[in-house]
């Protein structure tokens, strides 16, 4: 089929199209009808997405499905998927229908969030797919600007101040980010990415204010891509916007941060960062390594003083995207396939803590862990689902998470030994980090006499957390079925860094 992509890209926004038009009133039936189309057009995408994955040659390290069609002033719609991306977009697909179904009790303006939802799947697919930079520019900012919606519409209290935080972070994220593309595109071949892998930009020697920018002009456009990518995943320390807007956003918005939104900044470093960089990367891996080591360990220490279940989410993940960036920033097959691997560990992990938090504060319950307590007295299903993503989050053995990192610091020791231990530190604190969350939250005799009405998971509920759980659990029990599509892409991709480098030595 053609077009098989494009079809995926735009099923979401064909059914937020639909929606828009033909979906009349705000009363019960309305918002029930708005709910189940938003879930069709999600479950619609998946089935498309499934041809995708039937007729993808995993041997083939370079760009399939490929659609080139020319637009005005200079500007192309080009879509493709290598390995990379073809696991990042059906990782999407797969988590959409579940964050849909999150929304079940939302009851504000529901047309409009399965709207935003949707054109945001659109966006994000788009990201994922995109072979042109100002594509990928555009369709990740909008990504961006409808978390910003998302949060500032149905959000807490607070939730205007937390959603103008995170457009000023978009806005600065955007404009480095957007220069340092422009910057490629003019002093390279074109906007078309799969031309400027294979260019060799200059490494001409470039000081500002005196100081020698390793990697010259490379190094400039190394370190704009470097930090917009760094605002968008919340890497530290460009991550305070995340605190604050987990703290107010509705879970549904905390969901799509950390599971859709935040993996596009890392997206972007794996496809630019990496292969069109090479002499820069190599010259600045340490200094981005120790940093990322300091973030994670950072992030950690800070999560351990939190009380608030936002917080901890908010800080953990962090945490988490400090040793994505470790694993990326390592240039070795293990690191990056680590580095993917924890990246959609994570985004399950977390995601199913803000599915986790609703659920607790849709019962009129805190989300402070001095306001909980004994929780598994009257909410047992549910306790027994969220300690799988705790152990997520401890990074335990079987999970996601724990074959994740063991990648990324088994490919990342040789290039920054020290850098990795001191990041290493930080998976003991995370540890910590969940098992004081749910020991404090769950464990014991109630501790409140509120608590006691507090009614367990429904079967929607379950079915969102078990699908979620299952994804945490056959993430570390098979990594193999996912790199098997991601190998034969990275190894490409680092056989064209290393012959890069020999050139232009």
């Amino acid at each position: 089929m053609d077009n098989l992509l494009t079809i995926i890209i735009f099923t979401p926004l064909l059914a937020a199209l639909i929606m828009g038009f033909l979906l009349k009133g705000s009363d019960a039936a309305a918002m029930k009808n708005a709910r189940y189309l938003g879930l069709y057009g999600t479950l619609a995408t998946l089935f498309v997405a499934l041809f995708l994955l039937a007729e993808f040659d995993r041997g083939d390290p370079g760009f399939q499905f490929v659609e080139h069609h020319a637009w005005y002033f200079g500007l192309s719609y080009k879509v493709g998927v290598d390995g990379i991306s073809a696991v990042l977009v059906l990782a999407t697909v797969l988590i959409m229908p579940v964050v849909i179904l999150s929304t079940w009790t939302m009851t504000h303006r529901v047309k409009e969030l399965m709207i935003g939802l949707l054109t945001l799947q659109t966006t994000v697919l788009g990201a994922l797919a995109a072979l042109d930079l100002a594509l990928f520019f555009v369709l990740a900012l909008g990504s961006a600007v409808l978390l910003v919606l998302v949060i500032g519409v149905w959000g807490r209290d607070a939730s205007a101040a937390a959603a103008t935080k995170l457009a000023l972070y978009t806005a600065l994220g955007g404009a480095v980010l957007g220069a340092a593309m422009v910057a490629m595109a003019r002093t390279g071949p074109g906007a078309d990415i799969a031309d400027l892998v294979i260019h060799n930009f200059s490494t001409a020697p470039v000081s500002v204010l005196g100081f020698a920018i390793p990697g010259g002009m490379q190094g400039v456009m190394l370190i704009g891509l470097l930090v917009g990518a760094a605002v968008w995943t919340a890497a530290w320390p460009y991550h305070a916007w995340l605190p604050q807007a987990l703290h107010q956003a509705p879970p549904v918005a905390a969901f799509v941060a950390v599971a859709l939104v935040a993996k596009l900044g890392a997206y972007a470093l794996i496809r630019l960062g990496l292969p069109v960089f090479p002499v820069a990367g190599q010259a600045m891996q340490p200094i981005w390594l120790w940093l990322a080591a300091v973030g994670t360990v950072w992030a950690a220490l800070v999560a351990l003083v939190q009380t608030d279940l936002r917080r901890i989410l908010a800080y953990g993940f962090t945490a988490h995207m400090g040793l994505v960036l470790m694993g990326i920033l390592s240039a070795t097959q293990q690191g990056l396939d680590g580095a993917i691997l924890l990246l959609l560990a994570g985004g399950v992990v977390f995601g199913g803590l803000a599915v986790a938090v609703q659920i607790i504060t849709d019962r009129g319950a805190d989300a402070s862990l001095t306001n909980l307590g004994g929780l598994i007295q009257r909410m047992p299903h549910f306790a027994g689902l969220m300690a799988v993503f705790v152990l997520g989050l401890m990074i335990v053995p079987g999970t996601g998470s724990f074959a994740g990192v063991f990648l990324v610091v088994l490919g990342a020791f040789g290039a920054a030994p020290a850098a990795v231990l001191v990041a290493c530190i930080g998976v003991p604190v995370l540890a910590a980090v969940g098992w004081g969350m749910y020991r404090r939250a769950m464990l014991g005799e109630l501790m409140r006499a509120s608590l006691k009405g507090l009614s367990d998971v429904t079967p929607r509920e379950a079915l969102v957390l078990s699908l979620l759980a299952l994804g945490i659990i056959g993430l570390g029990l098979a990594p193999g079925a996912l790199l098997e599509f991601t190998d034969t892409t990275v190894a490409g991709l680092l056989d064209a860094r290393a012959a890069a480098l020999a050139a232009t030595n």
